[in-house]
């Protein structure tokens, strides 16, 4: 009976004592991060560092197996989108009227476009509030201007964890949203860990087509690494174009 006993804690610990999967490690995520964020900081004029950011961009990133961090497989990006759309004025409202801070990152939708599209527009609606001292004949050095551009570092930095988890293969492919996952675990564990090995062949709306891989091979395989630098690269330019333009929003 002991031995019977023990068999079975020792296979219900098998199942599910596993290291925690993530769609690219916290050393891939930090460098991502860096990358993007060293050359966007100095436009900015920015006081937070890019090393801050890439901390952030890291912390904001776990919990990968969450549905949040996943695509639904069958759907285009659009589709993954419109889930939020009706809500994403009043996240956005809501979120603004406090200070973030870099432990309380909800994921507001369960896939990983959704996701990236709310921190991403929380981050271009704060950009907009540090130009409107502009609007107004108001100096860009008013402390007001500093704080909403370092909000929006701040929330671009966890936008830009969700967008690099939307490239990995493993992301891609495990289909964490079907009925009955959430019952199978381990089994979801292990499809994760081989599509990121695996790989897939990915496209764009330009045409352009690569192969894609998960976690600890994102700088691995330089043609992939380039495409998901390139898109985080051009998100986080976004406060940029903001920052450097007259406003016109009327406020």
């Amino acid at each position: 009976m002991r031995r019977r006993t023990f068999i079975l804690a020792l296979i219900i610990a098998l199942t599910t004592a596993v290291t925690t999967a993530r769609a690219f490690t916290d050393e891939e995520h930090r460098h991502l991060a860096l990358h993007v964020f060293d050359t966007v900081v100095d436009r900015l004029d920015a006081v937070v560092t890019a090393e801050s950011l890439a901390t952030i961009c890291v912390r904001s990133s776990q919990g990968d197996l969450s549905k949040s961090r996943y695509q639904v497989r069958g759907w285009t990006p659009h589709q993954q989108a419109k889930v939020i759309r009706d809500r994403l004025g009043d996240i956005a409202a809501h979120v603004m009227a406090q200070p973030p801070s870099d432990d309380t990152f909800p994921a507001y939708a369960d896939n990983v476009v959704a996701n990236y599209l709310v921190y991403h527009a929380i981050a271009i609606r704060c950009a907009e509030e540090s130009v409107r001292g502009a609007a107004d004949n108001m100096p860009r050095t008013l402390p007001g201007h500093t704080e909403w551009i370092e909000r929006a570092l701040v929330y671009e930095a966890v936008a830009l964890g969700y967008l690099a988890d939307a490239f990995s293969s493993s992301h891609l492919l495990t289909p964490v949203h079907l009925p009955m996952a959430r019952l199978q675990d381990a089994n979801v564990r292990a499809a994760h860990e081989f599509f990121a090995t695996q790989g897939a062949y990915v496209s764009n709306s330009m045409g352009d087509v690569w192969r894609t891989f998960g976690d600890g091979l994102m700088t691995w395989y330089g043609p992939a690494y380039e495409y998901v630098l390139d898109a985080c690269t051009r998100s986080a330019q976004d406060l940029s174009l903001i920052h450097i333009s007259e406003p016109t929003r009327p406020y």
